[in-house]
């Protein structure tokens, strides 16, 4: 993620009351970097960067959703495993559509 969009998550998470404490009391990025693990398959490979992979604005989405999802999991007393559960789903959500974007250009150009 770049710079700019780091603040913007921060203050994004500050600015609805979400805060980052839930995110990294659940791994900080070892919390990212294991769900990206178990989704990306051969999306990504060694030394990829995310918002390389999705895009700025989706990388960005997802990274509010795991501040929200972690916050929000932990203050209602959720599992660690459930929570991680939902940041996977997400993320899976994500790829999916990435891959459906690469089908729906291919299958243009191919046209």
């Amino acid at each position: 993620m770049r710079a700019p969009d780091r603040l913007t998550l921060l203050r994004q998470a500050a600015e609805t009351e979400v805060g980052h404490r839930g995110f990294l009391e659940l791994g900080g990025a070892r919390l990212v970097y294991q769900a990206i693990e178990q989704v990306a398959g051969s999306s990504m490979h060694y030394g990829d960067r995310l918002c390389d992979v999705l895009g700025d604005t989706e990388t960005l989405d997802f990274l509010g959703f795991v501040f929200r999802a972690a916050t929000e999991g932990l203050l209602s007393g959720q599992s660690h495993t459930l929570i991680r559960d939902r940041i996977r789903v997400a993320l899976a959500t994500h790829f999916s559509n990435e891959e459906r974007q690469l089908l729906r250009l291919a299958a243009d150009h191919a046209g």
